[in-house]
């Protein structure tokens, strides 16, 4: 009976660890966002729609990294969707951005892409604004 209740008080714990670290919320400095604003900079001087998409969200994992967030960006991305602003779009952004990446010879509509580049600003500001 007591080694039921160490597991039960084991996986209580766990739970409260990871809701912790998924419910904080890092602050960034103003030198780390002048940075990610520099980086922002070079994504709208882009022509290509597709090239924007996929430097947007490069831009977005380096927030990322800043928060001290590890693995692939969708792992990120879940760990801070519930602080971000539209994150169906911000997902809809990603998914975008893998087809560019992984499909040979996909072009992103012109409309998509600008909708998915506003998603990653969106996260951008929410963080350094």
């Amino acid at each position: 009976m007591i080694i039921l209740y160490v597991l039960i008080g084991l996986a209580l714990l766990s739970i409260l660890v990871v809701a912790f670290r998924i419910g904080r919320r890092k602050t960034l400095s103003s030198v780390t966002c002048a940075n990610i604003w520099k980086l922002w900079e070079r994504v709208e001087s882009l022509d290509d729609h597709n090239q924007k998409v996929m430097e947007a969200e490069k831009v977005v994992d380096v927030l990322f990294k800043e928060l001290d967030l590890r693995g692939s960006f969708a792992t990120k991305l879940k760990e801070v969707e519930a602080y971000i602003p539209d994150k169906e779009y911000v997902w809809a952004a990603h998914k975008l951005r893998n087809q560019i990446a992984h499909e040979p010879g996909f072009d992103a509509r012109s409309r998509d892409a600008k909708l998915a580049v506003k998603a990653f600003y969106k996260v951008i500001q929410k963080y350094c604004s």
